[in-house]
């Protein structure tokens, strides 16, 4: 039995799963896709779902249960092969009479061309994406160095080159003097 915790674990985020066996006998589809996510990694074996099959319950009393759900986001239909699917937390508030249900989405899971992944939450996006961009500009800046003749504003620096990245950066960069100036005057006092 899967643990909440350990389904999603950011650690999960590079992994996918595939079953051949499985889409071999079986179509994905918008009725079939959630019984194939149910034989995944990413599935809890505690979500509504799971004993919603186990105790053969029809929708409107799985309506009732509280805790995890696995959901079909809708308008998949827009694109042929892919599938999202959400883990939904299920909760009731209120008195047994009158109650609300509310959900949050936990996180959320895509299905394309028989291949599930996890997608990853807006830090790990913003992060992944700011590593590229400081990448970038680190590779930028030792071709601008070098095109400069390795001097900067702070004194001497090595006009080093890291393999493949600064060389084409160079490649793509011709040397302005204005460049400096600019530097220059946008440069805190």
């Amino acid at each position: 039995m899967a643990s909440d915790a350990v389904v999603d674990s950011p650690e999960r985020l590079g992994e996918a799963f595939h079953d051949a066996g499985w889409l071999s006998r079986n179509p994905l589809t918008g009725d079939t896709i959630l019984q194939y996510f149910a034989v995944s990694p990413f599935y809890s074996k505690d979500s509504i779902n799971e004993r919603s099959r186990q105790s053969f319950l029809d929708s409107s009393q799985a309506a009732l249960l509280t805790g995890i759900e696995y959901r079909l986001r809708a308008g998949w239909e827009s694109t042929p092969g892919l599938f999202v699917i959400e883990r939904v937390l299920r909760k009731r508030s209120g008195t047994a009479i009158h109650h609300q249900v509310s959900t949050a989405v936990l996180s959320v899971y895509y299905c394309l061309a028989g291949v599930i992944y996890q997608c990853p939450d807006l830090a790990t996006l913003l992060s992944a994406r700011i590593e590229r961009a400081s990448f970038h500009l680190a590779a930028a800046m030792e071709a601008y160095e070098a095109a400069r003749g390795g001097t900067s504003a702070g004194g001497a620096a090595e006009a080093t080159t890291t393999a493949g990245a600064s060389q084409a950066a160079l490649a793509r960069i011709t040397y302005d003097p204005r460049v400096d100036d600019l530097l220059r005057f946008s440069a805190p006092v």
